[in-house]
């Protein structure tokens, strides 16, 4: 049974509550630089493991490229489970031209705080994603986020942004805030690629090409030079289709970064942080209908664009939320007063939730997880009193008093 579904397509510029009023309408004729989101839960109904648990899935669109986020919710706690996991129970993937990022998990991170011994729980598997949508939508660029609350109450937050003209690669943000009160002592990122899909037969080479080497991805970790290679091509070698992953990692942001493939044929980036306190910058990409060489060549003959893309991606800040507009203040306001009834029902809940939201967007002006989701739990409280309230008056038929 699916308790939620929404579809969200976005034809302005921002999205309510995110910034200034749009100012003109988002151009959609270009198919390959798109905005949209989806959000469905889905309680398990069939026999098994996770019988009763409620299956989410939030998909984002942004530009040629998407993210879809897929987690099973244990009934009792609210949470994925922790232990005793099993298939099914968390995916992160990213689709674009070739699939190559599709891996079920194609994201991992490893974080470890003061005075524990061993690693949290995987953020985006064992943590609760507690947010994931659009921040920004216009026609210069689309920006995605993804939040996900850790074990221990921090939060990992990814951010997604996709420039219109460039069809072939985005900017992917990396940043963990540690709980309140607690000290990071490490952090690495690890992202996973798999082109095509082609993991088990050995006969068909998992392949690294930089502007340095043409080499099998080996099985134990390979340091990367990043002066001089931090631009590197996934593919299959001999492989029967022809599409692969790239990746540019900003030195600026990453300290030291290694390669290598599960023996399962998955290949591994690993990625230290410079700051683990900051963000990590990386530029993704894929890519299909071309022989391996012919791509390989295409992407290291295009790097003065690639390194300019790693520097718009140092740039990715989005708008801070901003109070419901004048317009929406004044028409709640008129309808309260023009109806007693509505003020009797409703009056209450809306003047709570506008002082709530009122506070939150106050400490919603640091960009920070925990600020903003305080903020969008407040917005989505009082965006759904205005709509009881709109809701009772249209099947009450208020409207009919109107003069």
């Amino acid at each position: 049974m699916t308790i939620t579904c929404v579809l969200l397509t976005l034809g302005a510029l921002i999205s309510p509550g995110y910034g200034a009023p749009a100012a003109e309408l988002f151009d959609r004729s270009d198919a390959l630089f798109q905005a949209s989101e989806s959000h469905t839960a889905t309680v398990i109904g069939t026999e098994g493991a996770r019988k009763g648990y409620t299956l989410k899935v939030d998909t984002v669109r942004f530009g040629a490229y998407s993210l879809e986020v897929t987690q099973q919710l244990d009934p009792e706690t609210g949470w994925p489970p922790q232990e005793k996991r099993i298939w099914g129970d968390g995916y992160v993937r990213i689709g674009g031209l070739s699939g190559s990022w599709m891996y079920w998990f194609s994201l991992s991170a490893a974080v470890r705080l003061e005075g524990e011994t061993k690693d949290l729980p995987d953020p985006p598997y064992c943590g609760l994603l507690m947010y994931c949508g659009l921040r920004e939508v216009n026609n210069r660029r689309v920006v995605a986020e993804a939040i996900w609350q850790d074990t221990a109450g921090g939060h990992l937050r990814a951010r997604y942004v996709a420039w219109r003209g460039v069809t072939d690669r985005f900017g992917y943000v990396l940043q963990y805030f540690p709980p309140p009160e607690r000290q990071l002592t490490s952090l690495t990122y690890k992202l996973f690629c798999t082109p095509l899909w082609y993991n088990t037969d050995r006969v068909r080479k998992r392949w690294l090409i930089t502007p340095l080497r043409s080499e099998e991805v080996p099985l134990e970790p390979s340091p990367i030079d990043l002066a001089q290679e931090w631009a590197m091509v996934f593919c299959t070698r001999y492989g029967l289709q022809t599409a692969g992953g790239t990746l540019a990692l900003d030195s600026d942001s990453i300290e030291a970064a290694t390669v290598s493939q599960s023996t399962a044929g998955t290949i591994g980036a690993l990625l230290t942080p410079r700051d683990p306190l900051g963000e990590v910058r990386v530029v993704m990409g894929d890519w299909a209908g071309e022989t391996y060489p012919i791509a390989a060549e295409r992407y290291l003959g295009s790097l003065p664009a690639v390194k300019q893309d790693l520097a718009r991606t140092a740039e990715v800040k989005v708008a801070l939320p901003v109070p419901p507009t004048e317009a929406e203040e004044q028409d709640v306001a008129r309808l309260l007063a023009l109806y007693p009834t509505l003020g009797e029902k409703f009056g209450a809940e809306l003047q709570s939730a506008h002082q709530e939201l009122d506070e939150s967007l106050a400490a919603a002006q640091e960009d920070s997880p925990a600020h903003f989701l305080r903020w969008y739990e407040a917005n989505e409280r009082w965006k759904k009193a205005v709509g009881d309230m709109r809701a009772a008056w249209i099947k009450e038929k208020l409207w009919l008093q109107e003069g």
